[in-house]
């Protein structure tokens, strides 16, 4: 999956190019990315450039996001994870502000 990832409004989430990475038995994500250099389906090999470091959604600073998730992607940006409760756009709860 290439795309928005937990975004309900603008500036909060992962931004508009997060990643989702199926690894065989577990599932990366790659966050804030400013560009996406891949597309859906496409397959990827370790050392594959992937996506551009950025800023993009709820960020203080260009990083990369990784979260490693033991559970399916839903294919739903807003509720991404099948059975995982702990994912859900936490708004503004977590501002640093």
């Amino acid at each position: 999956y290439v795309g928005p990832l937990w975004i309900s409004g603008p500036g909060v989430g992962r931004g508009e190019q997060a990643i989702v990475i199926d690894h065989g038995g577990w599932t990366g994500t790659y966050s804030h990315n400013r560009l996406a250099t891949v597309q859906a389906g496409e397959t990827v090999e370790r050392g594959a450039v992937i996506g551009e470091v950025g800023s993009e959604g709820f960020s203080r600073g260009p990083h990369l996001h990784f979260e490693h998730v033991a559970a399916a992607f839903s294919g739903d940006w807003q509720a991404p994870f099948s059975g995982c409760q702990d994912y859900r756009d936490p708004g503004s709860r977590w501002a640093w502000y």
